[in-house]
């Protein structure tokens, strides 16, 4: 029988919920409306465009001077009247902004659950692996004791065969509890920012 050392896992990182890989989502949203909005204000804009053309079109080289052409211009675009489709689009994108902040919010405080709720139970796993480790030291010193005691013909065999087992049962529950601590540990490190 060989007695394993815990391996070392601690908690790495910060509640920093801004810089989460699962909250760039978020950020990219949000710069996405912004961008719709600067390409509204755009798309509604005066726009002048100016031109300029030349060139020759002939089929006989040595009179090209003859066809040669040229043409400029200017196009001047006003947005007059637009049936108020630049307050709706805006409207829309400021309710689907509104709608981004409603869901980082939701997601900001089942987070911040999730996290609590997990600091909560790595606490009470210590605390309970600190009573498995009281129970252990105390049915050891049982089992060492009834030893004795079978020996010198004092007890039943059943009685130190119940404490082996409740020994063993104690041993098993301290070796679960500590595994779960660990897992405990692996979920907060990786729903915390590095």
């Amino acid at each position: 029988m060989y007695r394993l050392t815990l391996p070392v896992i601690t908690i790495a990182g910060s509640q920093d919920i801004d810089n989460l890989p699962l909250f760039v989502k978020y950020r990219l949203d949000s710069l996405r409306i912004e961008n719709e909005k600067a390409a509204i204000d755009l798309k509604y804009k005066l726009k002048m465009n100016w031109f300029a053309d030349a060139g020759f079109l002939t089929s006989t080289p040595w009179n090209f001077y003859q066809h040669f052409g040229y043409s400029a211009g200017v196009n001047l675009s006003i947005p007059v009247y637009d049936g108020h489709q630049k307050t709706r689009e805006k409207q829309k994108l400021s309710l689907e902004e509104d709608t981004r902040s409603g869901y980082k919010n939701n997601f900001k405080n089942q987070y911040n659950q999730q996290i609590q709720q997990l600091y909560g139970e790595l606490k009470s796993l210590q605390i309970m692996t600190t009573q498995l480790e009281k129970q252990l030291s105390t049915s050891e010193q049982l089992v060492n004791t009834l030893r004795g005691q079978l020996e010198t013909g004092i007890i039943q065999m059943t009685e130190y065969i119940n404490a082996i087992k409740n020994l063993r049962y104690i041993n098993k529950n301290l070796s679960d509890n500590n595994i779960r601590i660990q897992q405990v540990i692996n979920e907060l490190n990786y729903f915390l920012a590095q």
